[in-house]
Parts: C-alpha cells; sequence; structure tokens
C-alpha cells in the first residue's frame, strides 16, 4: 500500500468517525442556531456542539476532498444544523428586514432593559417600525458655554421616544398605531410646550421657575436628566404596544384569555381590538397599568404576545439605549411668565404641561451631578426617608441610589464661568 492510500484511508476513517457523532451534536447545533448565526457566540463556545468537540480535541477536524466530506455527509446522516443553515442562507435572499430570523445587524441596549438572558436574545433583533413626524430631526447641536450665565431646572426623564407612530415590530402591523410622546423629545414634538408630567411635579417646576425668574429676571433653562431603562414604565406607551402587539399577533383564544384577565383588573374593559380600550388602559392607575404590563409579559410572551423588555426598547428613543444614568441631553426654556396647561395636547399619562420651547441638544455625556456640582447627599431608606448618613457621590458615574435622591423636588443651578470650567469648557 502506498503511503498516498495509506494517508486517504486514514482521512476516510476519520470522516467517518466525525460523521456519525454528528447525530448527536447536530441537534445541539441546531439549538445554537439563533445565537451562532446573530454573531451573538461562536460556535465552538457552545458546549457540546460539534465545533465545540472539535476545538477540544474529541472529534477530528473536517478531512478535505469531495469523498471525505461525502463520507461525513452521508455518516452523520445529514447536520440537522447544516441542512436548517443551508435553508436559512438560502432564504436569506428573499426574507424582508421584518422577518424575526436572527440578523447581524443587532441593536445595542443597556442590559437592564431586560435582565433576562432568554429575552436579551430577542431585544438584540428588535425591529420597531416608526411612521415618522419628523420633529426630532435637524434638532440644532448647542454646547453648555453658549449658555453661560443662565439660570436652569431640572427634574427628571424617561427615555421613551417621541418622533412618530409606531405602526408595529418586526413583521407584525399594529391595528393601532401607538403615538411616541417622549420623554426628552417632548419639547420639540408640540409647540410651546416644554415637559408634561402630574400636577404636583409641574407645579412645582412653575412655581421654581416664577422665584427664578422674580430673583434673576431670566427664563430658567429646562434641563432634564435620564432615567434608568426601566424608567418608561410608567408611561402609557410601553403597555399598549403590549397590547396593540398581542391584538395583531396572538391567537383569538390567547386573546380572550388576555382580555378576560384585563376585565379583572379594569371591569369596563372593551377588548384589546377595541380602539375605546387605549383610553382605558391610559387612564388606568399607575399600579392597574403595570400589573397588565406583568401579566402579558408572564402569560402571554411565548403565545404570540410581546415582553416587558421588548416593549420597552420598541418605544426607547434608539439614541438612549446604551446611554448614562443621569446624563443630559435635549435643553429647553420655560416660560415664567405664563401659566401650567391641563391636556393642552393630550398625553395619555401626563396631563399638565409646563410652557416653554426646545432649545437644542448637547451631545458631550455630562451627567445631572456635574451641573449641580453635588458631590455629597443624604442617605435614604427604601421608603425614600432620609437615614442622616452622608454619601458620596460619584458625579460622572452616579448610581441609581444617588439618582432618586433627586426625584423628590426639581433642583436648580447657573452656568456660571467657574461651572463650565469645571466641565471642560
Amino acid at each position: 500500500m502506498t503511503e498516498e492510500q495509506l494517508q486517504f484511508i486514514k482521512g476516510l476513517g476519520k470522516s467517518v468517525a466525525r460523521g456519525v457523532p454528528q447525530l448527536a451534536t447536530g441537534l445541539i447545533d441546531l439549538a445554537a442556531l439563533p445565537l451562532t448565526m446573530s454573531g451573538i457566540s461562536k460556535p465552538e463556545d457552545i458546549f457540546m456542539s460539534t465545533e465545540y468537540l472539535t476545538k477540544k480535541g474529541f472529534l477530528p477536524p473536517p478531512q478535505t476532498g469531495l469523498l471525505n466530506q461525502g463520507t461525513e455527509l452521508a455518516t452523520s446522516m445529514l447536520n440537522p444544523t447544516s441542512a436548517a443553515k443551508t435553508g436559512l442562507v438560502g432564504l436569506a435572499g428573499v426574507l424582508n428586514k421584518t422577518s424575526k430570523l436572527p440578523t447581524k445587524d443587532i441593536v445595542k441596549f443597556d442590559p437592564r432593559f431586560d435582565s433576562r438572558v432568554r429575552e436579551q436574545v430577542k431585544l438584540k433583533n428588535i425591529k420597531p417600525k416608526i411612521q415618522s413626524n419628523k420633529t426630532q430631526e435637524n434638532i440644532p447641536e448647542i454646547s453648555l458655554a453658549d449658555l453661560e450665565g443662565r439660570p436652569f431646572i431640572t427634574s427628571m426623564s424617561d427615555r421613551t421616544r417621541a418622533d412618530g407612530l409606531l405602526t408595529g415590530i418586526g413583521d407584525v402591523n399594529f391595528n393601532n398605531p401607538i403615538d411616541m410622546m417622549g420623554g426628552q423629545g417632548y419639547m420639540f414634538r408640540f409647540p410651546n410646550q416644554v415637559w408634561a408630567s402630574g400636577q404636583n411635579p409641574i407645579n412645582a417646576l412653575d412655581i421654581n421657575a416664577k422665584t427664578i425668574k422674580s430673583v434673576t429676571g431670566q427664563d430658567p433653562l429646562y434641563i432634564p436628566f435620564r432615567m434608568s431603562p426601566t424608567g418608561g414604565d410608567f408611561s402609557h406607551m410601553t403597555g399598549e404596544t403590549m397590547l396593540a402587539y398581542a391584538d395583531a399577533s396572538m391567537p383569538l383564544k390567547q386573546k380572550k384569555k388576555a382580555d378576560k384577565l384585563i376585565k379583572n383588573l379594569i371591569p369596563e374593559w372593551k377588548g384589546m381590538s377595541d380602539p375605546k380600550s387605549i383610553k382605558q388602559y391610559s387612564d388606568a392607575p399607575d399600579k392597574t397599568r403595570k400589573k397588565i404590563q406583568q401579566e402579558l409579559d408572564k402569560q402571554f410572551r411565548d403565545v404570540g404576545g410581546l415582553g416587558k423588555g421588548e416593549a420597552r426598547i420598541a418605544v426607547s428613543d434608539p439614541n438612549q439605549l446604551t446611554a448614562q444614568d443621569g446624563g443630559i441631553l435635549n435643553i429647553g426654556e420655560i416660560f415664567s411668565d405664563r401659566y401650567p396647561l391641563f391636556k393642552p395636547t393630550q398625553h395619555r399619562s401626563y396631563p399638565y404641561v409646563l410652557q416653554g420651547k426646545g432649545i437644542g441638544q448637547v451631545k458631550n455625556d455630562k451627567t445631572i451631578f456635574e451641573l449641580l456640582d453635588l458631590d455629597k447627599r443624604v442617605q435614604l431608606d427604601k421608603k425614600g426617608n432620609p437615614t442622616g448618613k452622608i454619601i458620596t457621590i460619584n458625579k460622572k458615574n452616579p448610581t441609581s441610589d444617588d439618582l432618586r435622591s433627586l426625584q423628590m423636588k426639581p433642583y436648580s443651578g447657573i452656568l456660571t464661568e467657574e461651572l463650565l470650567k469645571k466641565l471642560g469648557y
């Protein structure tokens, strides 16, 4: 037997040795496809997969040559992952952009949008459909240095978007689109309106603004700071998106089951397919809205519904998916000589409005603690009551507890020359 023939037989034996185990490893490869094809994980990093066992030396490497490759294929009885992957690659050219198949156009986001590992795989591929209102386009970019000497007031802002109608997600088109109102972008969405909130927060901002105007002679700036990724759960938009998705995607049996559950919480509930239900949901107390979100997530996200994390991503400003807590973005101006309005343009979550206008957007990532020049705070207990203990704040990287200390009332300051120099201007 020649050396060439000997090497051929050895290669053929390795092809058989590699092909037979793939009857089992192929199923593992198949289960891992959403991770490996989307680039989230490498094939060799999936425990007990074909590539993993090859890397560890438990399987011989693939053999070259048509006969060796054919032998491996035949003895593996067609590795199901190879078949699936071949089929997916073939389909890729005819599938539209709303396909649920993983793509390499992966969404980057703060993992706190949904800490559950399996849900994060879904979030990486979510594709909201927005019918733009163009109000968030061409916002002027400004520098804090241009505002030297101006007084300002701050309060918290969720990360929800304000750029139009959410008409669907992926290949699911909503029967009733959801109006995106913000969030930071609210001040550029409606003329002469700088902020919307509840009655008490708006009254506190208004009193503060009028006091500042009487002392300084200037209308104060309004500089909201960013909340955590879950801060938008209070907004109507998160739950409405879950309901709209369920209405368009869930089987009738599951929809009836969900409607029955919601009717126990909202007795006058008309059903998720009835447009009147939008108002019924938004008029419900915060506790009820969050309970509905929780149940839709828990009971229906795997039977045609939408998970809470997916809804959070869908209604969030894409520019704030990875942004820092406590960071500033949009800057407006409060019209101190005017009084708050009640439902001038209906924001279903926040009926009171502070009059004013949006000025521009800052691009450099500063936190509200840097603007307020605060590096210490009083510790709060779980109920928000002060304990008397003094806590040091990392102004460039504040914690959620640090930010919670600012949520009790609006804070104010002045963009002095000294402060701007500390900020690096």
